[in-house]
């Protein structure tokens, strides 16, 4: 986090060179990240592990973005390793959704060249 802000600062993103491959860099991470999810995804649909679990039942239909849902009356559920493999799945890739949406964002709307660097560094 705090090195890779300190070293985007130290690159030229007025270098059109330097901008175009910090974008070319943040579209390979995240298209790395997405192949990875669809492999995960295609893991899940072979698996179909019917074993049943005990967890926490999800009270909220959306997921907070940058956090884990907290459930606050500690209810349980049981459900199938796979059922619960396929809400893990769904909620990553919100979250990926959801911090493309905020560097694209950061990046095209206000100009910021920092975000790139920084997804580069922390995915």
């Amino acid at each position: 986090g705090i090195n890779a802000e300190y070293g985007s600062k130290r690159i030229d993103f007025e270098d059109p060179t330097n901008l175009m491959l910090a974008r070319i860099g943040y579209a390979l991470v995240e298209i790395i990240s997405g192949i990875t999810m669809f492999y995960i995804h295609n893991e899940i649909l072979k698996s179909n592990n019917s074993k049943r679990i005990e967890v926490n039942k999800q009270q909220q239909q959306f997921t907070i973005p940058f956090g884990r849902n907290k459930n606050s009356n500690g209810e349980k559920e049981f459900i199938t390793v796979d059922e619960y493999d396929k809400r893990e799945h769904k909620t990553q890739i919100q979250q990926i959704l959801i911090r493309i949406l905020v560097t694209s964002v950061l990046h095209f709307y206000w100009n910021f060249s920092i975000p790139l660097v920084i997804q580069i560094v922390s995915v």
